[in-house]
């Protein structure tokens, strides 16, 4: 089965988010006998070449503007390489017109339209950029065979949000790096060294925006009882860093509040590996990746009970409702004091966290091209 994938995103060398989705899913694919042919504008960057393994082919058109390529050269090409499906894997990005090859969307979730826009005023809901961004979401919707997404609950919203028929829906779930479910994988002796500087702490890693409630985690560790414990908290800009600082001072926890920044995937593995506890306090998500990814290393996980998260997690932490900072306190409090709790909720988060793995996303995967091409 040889499969085109709008491919454009792969020419920054980021591998968290959209970027990480389509690579450990195009290496799965390309294990169980999809060829996958690679479209872009601007090269693949080296770095994700390296861990596709030479299972790609790649096919760059040069400088274009995003939408004559997107809409003219990329399905143009598509048919000259005999695709038999065309992907995009990013919200977005499918041809319109021009083209007789089935379509396969993933939408990751439906942030935008059910989360971010009710929040903006009704003049930045219609400025150029909104109005452009939701276009392009909605007609790659509206053109796609069949629809990808993460979660049921992402499912749901898509649905919902879009009045998309749920028959033309699929959820495959994702699952951390395989890099990380490597037992061998301990992150090197000097990421280690970063882990064990800090001692006890509770662990963050993600977006800092409002609605991944990061004061909220700070307010609620100014309350746990222990004086020794950390947060720990990767991830943010300078100018949010600040802001958190702020906030950590004036609860007398600044010297207790570690900020990172941009951290590597061994340095992130390290944390993982030796927190008392991933906490994930977000507001929205349509899966919540850092939730496997904390799993793959039996740390013990505690998330908010907001979108998929519970979906995601299941039985392998503890939730904690983000209207009071009571229940989330208690359980951090708890986590320090009580070692048994501790192991319990390490060896449910190793249990949950098998339940994931992109050898299953990618049969998944292969499976909605199977049923569009049967289709037609």
């Amino acid at each position: 089965m040889k499969v085109v994938y709008n491919a454009r995103f792969l020419s920054a060398p980021s591998l968290r988010g959209w970027n990480r989705y389509t690579i450990n899913l195009i290496r799965g694919l390309s294990e169980i006998g999809v060829e996958p042919i690679l479209l872009t504008i601007d090269p693949v960057h080296p770095n994700h070449l390296e861990k596709l393994g030479g299972c790609v082919r790649v096919v760059s058109s040069g400088p274009m503007r995003v939408m004559a390529w997107e809409q003219y050269w990329l399905p143009r090409t598509a048919t000259a390489e005999k695709g038999e499906i065309i992907h995009a894997t990013t919200n977005f990005g499918l041809p319109i017109f021009f083209t007789r090859v089935p379509r396969v969307l993933t939408m990751h979730d439906a942030i935008d339209k059910v989360y971010s826009l009710p929040k903006l005023s009704l003049r930045s809901r219609m400025s150029v950029a909104a109005v452009r961004s939701q276009a392009m979401i909605y007609s790659s919707l509206k053109v796609a065979d069949r629809i990808i997404t993460v979660s049921e609950h992402a499912k749901q919203d898509i649905a919902k949000a879009y009045r998309i028929p749920l028959s033309r829906i699929r959820v495959t779930y994702e699952a951390a790096d395989p890099a990380f479910q490597s037992n061998a994988f301990c992150g090197g002796q000097a990421p280690l060294k970063l882990a064990q500087q800090y001692g006890a702490y509770f662990f963050y890693i993600g977006g800092w925006e409002k609605r991944k409630n990061i004061p909220f985690l700070v307010k609620a560790f100014s309350k746990v009882d222990s004086s020794i414990s950390k947060l720990v908290l990767a991830g943010g800009s300078d100018a949010e860093k600040r802001e958190v600082a702020t906030l950590a001072s004036s609860l007398g926890v600044a010297d207790r509040v570690v900020m990172l920044g941009q951290i590597t995937d061994d340095e992130l593995a390290s944390l993982y590996h030796g927190a008392l506890a991933f906490i994930y306090p977000s507001e929205y998500e349509g899966f919540g990746l850092q939730v496997c990814e904390a799993m793959v290393f039996g740390t013990p996980v505690l998330t908010s009970d907001c979108t998929s998260l519970p979906e995601i997690l299941g039985n392998g932490g503890e939730v904690f409702p983000l209207n009071s900072d009571h229940r989330l306190v208690a359980l951090m409090n708890r986590i320090e004091e009580d070692r048994s709790f501790r192991e319990q909720l390490q060896e449910q988060s190793r249990r949950r966290g098998q339940d994931f793995s992109w050898a299953e996303c990618a049969v998944l995967t292969r499976q909605v091209y199977s049923e569009v091409l049967n289709a037609k």
